[in-house]
């Protein structure tokens, strides 16, 4: 069983190096007057087994025998798609989602434009206020 732990963790290991944050936001990419941010959305899925086993019986030749055996295997996959794009220019920030069917990633890039709207709000108002007199 130990064979099995340890190939799960060789196998998240891999996995979670492939889907750190910079996965899932992409690299910000230039163009002209326009900062486009690629959302990402990854999707992994993992299986394991094993087994031990003792017998006796026959081999292919017709040889009878005993035997030991033990075997483990794990499997899995990483799916990464492109769920929506960021736009950011002098007018603002946009977002634009890739296709129709929105996930959690496709809302929250709905709602970054106003998001944003309202850290620069809040920042604009905090840099206006007087600092009070003790």
């Amino acid at each position: 069983m130990e064979d099995i732990k340890e190939l799960m963790e060789q196998l998240l290991s891999k996995f979670e190096s492939m889907s750190k944050t910079k996965t899932v936001v992409g690299d910000p990419v230039e163009i002209k007057n326009k900062t486009l941010v690629p959302l990402i959305e990854v999707s992994i899925g993992v299986g394991t087994g094993g087994g031990l086993g003792e017998g006796t019986g026959t081999d292919e030749k017709g040889r009878e025998g005993k035997g030991q055996g033990k075997g483990a295997g794990a499997g899995g996959g990483l799916k990464i798609s492109p769920v929506a794009v960021v736009a950011i220019d002098d007018s603002g920030v946009s977002a634009f989602a890739v296709n129709e069917k929105k996930g959690a990633i496709g809302r929250l890039a709905e709602m970054v434009p106003h998001i944003m709207e309202k850290v620069v709000a809040m920042k604009s108002k905090q840099g206006k206020e007087e600092p009070k007199e003790k």
